[in-house]
């Protein structure tokens, strides 16, 4: 769903995936959600991946780089939106990148979840979403931070910015949505 020339393989995200749910658990990354924080938690968290998703598309002809940080930071908060309210799930400090991609795998990379996936998308087969999630975490990593002499040099082109934007921040956005509504 999310493999292309300018991402990882699964089998390369998915040795980096070591801590699991309970981990997040003790740390404190992964909490329930409590009732009288939920509203505030989940319009924060509804506006934040509007906002994000909206800067995503407005910055590719000016900033091409903006175009996968902010698209990466829809998808994230755009995801603890859907774990406050499909699960009273929180996610916070420490950790809070790692805590919720675990979240979503643990959470909604069930059979119940992939069936509803299957139904609304019609596929047969789907890459789980902790994937896409991991995939765009990277390569808003490698777009952010200087990591290598190699990397840093790279332009972000305006066709790489465009292809994730479409492609992987558009698809997992939409998805989510769709899980979104089955829950109201």
């Amino acid at each position: 769903m999310f493999i292309n020339k300018y991402m990882f393989t699964s089998t390369m995200v998915e040795n980096k995936q070591k801590k699991d749910y309970e981990y997040f658990q003790k740390k404190g990354s992964i909490t329930q959600l409590d009732p009288s924080e939920k509203d505030f938690y989940l319009e924060y968290f509804k506006s934040a991946y509007d906002e994000d998703l909206e800067h995503s598309k407005n910055s590719l002809i000016k900033s091409p780089k903006w175009t996968i940080i902010a698209g990466y930071y829809a998808m994230h908060n755009i995801s603890k939106y859907y774990l406050g309210l499909n699960f009273q799930i929180k996610i916070s400090l420490p950790e809070i990148h790692s805590a919720t991609i675990v979240a979503i795998k643990e959470l909604v990379d069930n059979k119940e979840v992939k069936n509803l996936i299957c139904e609304i998308e019609d596929f047969s087969e789907i890459e789980p979403l902790y994937f896409g999630l991991v995939k765009a975490k990277d390569e808003r990593s490698k777009t952010q931070y200087y990591i290598s002499k190699s990397n840093s040099a790279k332009k972000i082109t305006l066709e790489k910015a465009n292809y994730f934007l479409n492609n992987v921040v558009e698809k997992y956005i939409q998805l989510m949505e769709k899980l979104i509504k089955n829950v109201n």
